[in-house]
């Protein structure tokens, strides 16, 4: 599988945007790894995936797992899950991210987040 969300090794603001929609959609019933590399695929970012509308998210998801975003997208924000991960002293990294081992992110069904 092809990393298609780089972040720089800065930990900048969009860095920790983008993690705190890995750790979001990660979180998702159905989501997993092969379905958030299609949403990678389809929309580049996992950020773009979250705010994206439901039909173009039908492209990438089947019903069952479409349903459950659309519904975690209305009770969860992504940037308060992530603070509250920071408070209690735990970091999450993603493929792409500087700290994620490189051989792990080479194998297929890799882990989409590691604390």
């Amino acid at each position: 599988m092809a990393i298609r969300n780089r972040q720089d090794a800065t930990g900048s603001p969009e860095a920790e945007t983008e993690t705190a929609f890995w750790l979001a959609i990660s979180r998702v019933p159905y989501i997993g790894p092969a379905r958030i590399e299609r949403l990678l695929q389809t929309f580049g970012s996992l950020s773009t995936a979250w705010t994206a509308p439901a039909e173009a998210l039908r492209v990438a998801l089947e019903s069952r797992s479409l349903s459950e975003l659309l519904s975690a997208r209305s009770r969860m924000d992504p940037a308060a899950e992530l603070e509250r991960l920071h408070r209690l002293g735990i970091r999450a990294v993603q493929p792409g991210h500087p700290n994620y081992p490189r051989l792990l992110a080479e194998i297929s069904g890799r882990p989409s987040l590691l604390y």
